[in-house]
C-alpha cells in the first residue's frame, strides 16, 4: 500500500496486502501454484483497481482463468499425502 503513496498513513491494515509479492520473495513459495490461485487488488489503488475488480467480476474469461489457477492449486493440495502416511512411511522404514 505505502509504495503506491508514499508517506500515506491509513486508518486499518489490510491483509493480505502484498501478499503475493512477499510469498514470491520465500524460497518455500517460489513456483507455488498458491500465488497464482488470488488476484492481489490494492485496496486504494483507485482506477488501476477499479479496472481490476471490474474485470474479475464482468469479464468472464478472466474469471475463468482465475478460477483454472485456484483449481490446481485445490488439486496441488490434493496430491500432497497426509502427515500420518507420511510419518508411518517413515517409521516402517526405520524399522
Amino acid at each position: 500500500m505505502e509504495s503506491e503513496r508514499f508517506g500515506s498513513v491509513y486508518k486499518f491494515e489490510v491483509f493480505p496486502s502484498g501478499m503475493a509479492d512477499i510469498l514470491d520473495q520465500i524460497v518455500l513459495y517460489r513456483n507455488n501454484s498458491l500465488t497464482e490461485a488470488f488476484c492481489d487488488v490494492e485496496i486504494f489503488g483507485g482506477e488501476r483497481s477499479g479496472f481490476t475488480l471490474c474485470q474479475l467480476l464482468t469479464n468472464k474469461k478472466v474469471r475463468a482463468d482465475l478460477q483454472g489457477k485456484q483449481q490446481k492449486y485445490v488439486a496441488d493440495l490434493a496430491r500432497i499425502p497426509r502427515a500420518a502416511d507420511l510419518i508411518e512411511k517413515l517409521c516402517v522404514k526405520s524399522c
